[in-house]
């Protein structure tokens, strides 16, 4: 979904900053929130100058919150992490 060059260096969290969020459930569209405007992923990783590291993540909803409060809350899954190379 995205990619960005960070400076050199050991890092121990990914932030993503979630401006808006809508769900659609049965065709009907609701506005979500994110109670802290931000999903926090950690986890520990090193970037190098002039190599690529690799993060990949899975993101799912937790649709049990979604339904009861309209709270988004998402369940972040470190799948793989490589580099630098």
């Amino acid at each position: 979904v995205g990619s960005a060059q960070v400076p050199t260096g050991n890092y121990t969290m990914i932030r993503f900053d979630v401006s808006s969020a809508v769900a659609t459930i049965g065709g009907v569209n609701s506005t979500l929130t994110v109670p802290s405007g931000a999903v926090k992923v950690p986890l520990r990783f090193q970037v190098s100058s002039g190599k690529t590291t690799t993060i990949v993540l899975d993101v799912t909803a937790d649709s049990t919150n979604i339904s009861a409060s309209g709270n988004l809350r998402p369940v972040v899954t470190v799948r793989s992490v490589s580099g630098p190379a």
